[in-house]
């Protein structure tokens, strides 16, 4: 491939890097990261830390869009993907409030009329 341009971008959000209008896709775990991109006659490069990244051949049009589904397989809501739900981890999220008061020795008690400053003298424990 003939090198006709290097250049300089960041990735984006959506996994894609902006060049001539147009939207290419890198793995999104480079979201945020800076690359380099080698635009060529017959496509471009993007490279990450001296490594290929991704390769994609030449748009020749406005505002095209050069997405490969595996670039976005780590993106939630990509390609109709919903948040991963594991059942250990949401059952350990959804304790009860009594055992973490349990755990810190006492709960909050809010009382205006003994405690109109809301000071610690309104813990219990």
């Amino acid at each position: 491939m003939r090198i006709l341009r290097e250049l300089v971008r960041v990735v984006q959000s959506d996994a894609c890097i902006e060049l001539d209008t147009n939207r290419t896709s890198v793995p999104w775990r480079l979201i945020g990261a800076t690359v380099t991109v080698l635009a060529g006659e017959d496509g471009i490069v993007v490279s990450h830390g001296g490594a290929e990244a991704a390769r994609h051949e030449a748009r020749r049009g406005r505002r095209e869009r050069a997405i490969r589904p595996e670039h976005l397989d780590g993106i939630v809501g990509a390609g109709g993907r919903t948040a991963r739900t594991d059942a250990a981890l949401t059952a350990e999220l959804l304790r009860p409030l009594a055992e973490y008061e349990r755990l810190l020795g006492g709960a909050w008690r809010w009382l205006t009329t003994s405690c109109p400053t809301r000071s610690s003298a309104c813990w219990s424990g």
